[in-house]
């Protein structure tokens, strides 16, 4: 795991904000139902938005992963995490994809929120609070999940890159 703080200068930082509240306001997301139901398992439905790699928020996004891992990333989309949604403990699984990178975008998150992003590392399991402009990388052979938010909490956002 290799883990991000400040991900984005303000300026792109803001840039990409405002996109992402312009998307879900506008709703422009589909629901992951598309995805394997090893994932998926019992969570509410997560929004999905993939970023068009001509976008001025694709390429902020792109370059700036592209500084923090030196990878060159495939696809970027939008993640919007409703009450309830999570994804179980998994590996990503794929041909196509070496690694993963997640970045996080609510201003506050309370531990008790949930939507918590959890590894594992020889026998421990460790914890990253989802906090604004910070961000991990993981490869596809990594033991990961997203904890199951809270039924009041707030709409979790991120964004997630993939990488070849």
């Amino acid at each position: 795991m290799i883990f991000h703080n400040h991900v984005f200068n303000l300026n792109d930082l803001n840039l990409v904000l405002k996109n992402v509240d312009w998307v879900w306001s506008n709703n422009l997301t589909r629901l992951n139902s598309d995805w394997d139901f090893s994932v998926v398992h019992f969570s509410k439905p997560v929004h999905v938005y993939r970023l068009d790699p001509n976008s001025e928020a694709f390429d902020i996004i792109k370059k700036a992963m592209y500084e923090l891992t030196q990878l060159s990333s495939i696809g970027i989309s939008y993640y919007f995490w409703p009450p309830g949604s999570y994804i179980p403990w998994h590996v990503d699984k794929s041909s196509l994809i070496s690694n993963a990178s997640s970045v996080y975008l609510n201003e506050v998150w309370d531990w008790c929120d949930g939507g918590l992003f959890q590894y594992v590392d020889g026998d421990q399991v460790h914890t990253l609070k989802p906090l604004i402009n910070t961000g991990v990388t993981q490869t596809k052979n990594e033991l990961h999940c997203t904890t199951i938010q809270s039924p009041n909490t707030q709409l979790r956002k991120s964004i997630q890159v993939w990488y070849r």
